[in-house]
């Protein structure tokens, strides 16, 4: 059985409650997938990344790293992948990197897997089952959508959530609401997910059926 972890953007280090839940999940520790979440502007082999220093600060280190790019071919992409002990999808730039995961042909592979599943900020987001991309909400675009993502639970993960942004929480995520529950952290918030019970981590606002609590 597969755990998923949404989690939003952690500047300084991952906070202690996600850290403890994530040292009792993870026990496998051979090799990491880490798939990237800036795939047209990075250029290197061993990135030095945010995601990997909180999982070192919380002692969770791995034998192998991979760097999941386009400078792996669709094939081997999929066979990391498949046999990772953990897979991570970083955070980014959310559309280009879900075009990437299309063009390796990683879809399927991330939701059959059976291991420990990591999204954080745009990671996250591409987990969702579908994900708004609103003009509203900081997104290049002139008109809002829903865009669909991996599916790994039927819920979507907005990261990075702002109360007073009264004008995208009404307009394009209330209506939302009433086709998926949205799962909104503030500051240092996540959930966890098993067999579809959404366990929460820190502060995290709820919207559904046209909603807002805050669930913890």
């Amino acid at each position: 059985m597969s755990t998923h972890y949404y989690l939003d953007w952690y500047y300084d280090t991952m906070p202690s409650d996600i850290q403890k839940s994530l040292q009792q999940v993870i026990c496998h520790r051979e090799t990491i997938a880490l798939i990237s979440g800036d795939p047209l502007y990075y250029e290197g082999d061993n990135p030095p990344l945010a995601e990997c220093e909180w999982l070192l600060q919380a002692g969770i280190e791995f034998r192998n790293y991979v760097f999941v790019d386009h400078k792996l071919s669709a094939e081997e992409a999929r066979t990391v992948v498949s046999q990772a002990s953990v897979v991570f999808i970083l955070g980014g730039y959310n559309l280009e990197q879900k075009k990437m995961i299309n063009d390796l042909e990683l879809d399927d592979v991330i939701r059959n897997h059976e291991g420990v599943i990591i999204g954080t900020s745009a990671g996250a987001i591409n987990m969702s089952e579908k994900w708004m991309c609103s003009p509203r909400n900081k997104y290049d675009v002139k008109t809002a959508s829903l865009q669909v993502g991996l599916g790994l639970n039927k819920l979507s993960f907005e990261p990075h959530f702002d109360l007073e942004n009264h004008d995208y929480i009404e307009t394009d995520l209330m209506p939302f609401s009433y086709e998926l529950p949205i799962y909104a952290p503030t500051k240092n918030g996540a959930i966890k997910v098993v067999d579809g019970i959404v366990e929460v981590l820190g502060t995290v606002y709820k919207l559904s059926n046209g909603q807002l609590q805050r669930i913890k």
